[in-house]
């Protein structure tokens, strides 16, 4: 069973989950997977002819449009939650 598969025998819609992007603790940024211009599937296959894809790989999708003209700086910390999945922290350095 894929990680789809897994989510829709719980009943989650994985094209409507809440997103969330925090930096330095502040929500900077909302939206939802329903709000997506490409699906993951049209993603996963467009990468999967340019490139072999290993299992382990991670692919990120960006998150809502958000944050300060200066963009990130040195000490920043960005969280990108999605609603049922977790959360995904980076710190920039």
């Amino acid at each position: 069973m894929d990680a789809k598969d897994e989510f829709e025998s719980k009943g989650i819609d994985v094209y409507n989950l809440n997103i969330l992007r925090r930096r330095n603790g502040t929500v900077e940024g909302e939206s939802n997977t329903k709000n997506m211009v490409y699906r993951i599937e049209e993603i996963i296959e467009f990468l999967s002819e340019i490139m072999t894809l290993e299992p382990g790989d991670i692919i990120s999708l960006g998150s809502p449009p958000a944050g300060p003209p200066e963009g990130l700086r040195p000490g920043d910390v960005i969280e990108a939650k999605i609603e049922h999945i977790g959360v995904l922290t980076n710190y920039v350095v």
